[in-house]
């Protein structure tokens, strides 16, 4: 196993063995960390009987709960924890945390928060004296759609540095005819006339000629679905892929007519079709999370007051959440490449 795949093993196989007992109830985090803690606690309930039930973070976690076998429940039916394991994208001396990379921030920090204990699994290069000096991609900052440019502005104006709108990254390619869209791991591909996602072993097919997938990081759309204003897009796809040209998201729209409003006119396609890539058109734009919003990243400069500088993004008008998880976690298990696991407790 990768080194680093090793640590996050290591890490999240011993949390779940110490924290976790019977009858717990648990929060289940989302991240590539989880994936190993969610897999020792369906041994552990196999193995001793436990019985427990799970919240998951995201629509990730969700699938990892069910796919396990691991009892689901939400907040609604269970709304205090008795432990929350979730990873971070760093931690600092005081466990201070910068979460939200994956953009799953609002549910993980509501979960972990209704939790009477926060774990946090994570490898060695999580772990840092200070926050920015390992994780240089900036603060995670959840927003209204309709409001993420005066937060932009507001974040520069109060707190410095710069705040930029996350886009969503992706390539397609053709494949031996096939039409592939690479994001996370997640492919869309042609397959007789269906059109298939394949991510977390679920898909999305055709059905009654419509081709429509509801998850967290992708979706697609019949052409005849696209709005009037979308036409050229559709129609250039038309003759070698009839039934559906991919979209690319960070997570399901509710309504087509929604489209219009998180894709702005600059934003084109970033790869038309052509006769060297007819099968699929690939529209690009900002991420959006599995809550509706949008997200910022607030790139920072220097050390800082992090509880301070929480107060004040959540003080902005549009700030749905940030992705500073302050005087939350209460213990911390990082991996480390040497095969031992360095246990950080909260001050």
């Amino acid at each position: 196993m990768d080194p680093v795949e090793s640590a996050k093993k290591t890490a999240a196989v011993m949390a779940v063995d110490r924290h976790v007992q019977n009858d717990f109830r648990i929060g289940i985090g989302s991240g590539s960390t989880v994936v190993y803690a969610v897999q020792r606690l369906a041994e552990r309930v196999k193995e001793e009987g436990l019985k427990v039930v799970c919240v998951p973070t995201s629509f990730q976690a969700r699938q990892l709960i069910v796919e396990n076998n691991l009892p689901l429940t939400d907040l609604e039916i269970t709304p205090q924890l008795d432990i929350c394991i979730d990873g971070a994208d760093e931690a600092d001396f005081s466990l201070c945390l910068i979460k939200g990379g994956g953009g799953c921030l609002l549910q993980e920090k509501v979960v972990a928060s209704a939790a009477n204990q926060f774990v946090v699994i994570a490898d060695y290069r999580k772990k840092s004296v200070r926050l920015g000096q390992q994780w240089t991609k900036g603060v995670p900052v959840e927003v209204v759609g309709m409001a993420y440019r005066p937060v932009m502005a507001a974040i520069e104006r109060v707190l410095g540095g710069k705040a930029v709108l996350r886009q969503a990254k992706a390539k397609a390619v053709s494949v031996g005819g096939k039409a592939v869209l690479r994001q996370a791991k997640a492919k869309a591909v042609s397959v007789g006339r269906k059109a298939v996602l394949r991510q977390a072993k679920a898909k999305a097919v055709s059905e009654r000629g419509r081709a429509v997938l509801k998850q967290a990081r992708a979706c697609l759309f019949t052409l005849n679905l696209f709005p009037s204003s979308y036409s050229p897009l559709s129609s250039s796809c038309t003759p070698d892929f009839p039934r559906a040209c991919v979209l690319l998201f960070a997570t399901f729209l509710s309504s087509v007519p929604s489209l219009s409003t998180y894709f702005p006119p600059p934003i084109r396609p970033s790869s038309p079709c052509t006769p060297e890539f007819p099968r699929a058109c690939v529209l690009q734009g900002p991420v959006v999370t599995d809550n509706g919003n949008l997200l910022l990243d607030w790139h920072f400069e220097g050390e800082q007051d992090w509880h301070s500088v929480n107060v004040t993004l959540k003080m902005i008008p549009g700030v749905v959440e940030t992705g500073l998880f302050v005087d939350m976690a209460g213990i911390a298990y990082f991996g480390m490449a040497d095969g031992s696991v360095s246990e950080v407790k909260a001050r």
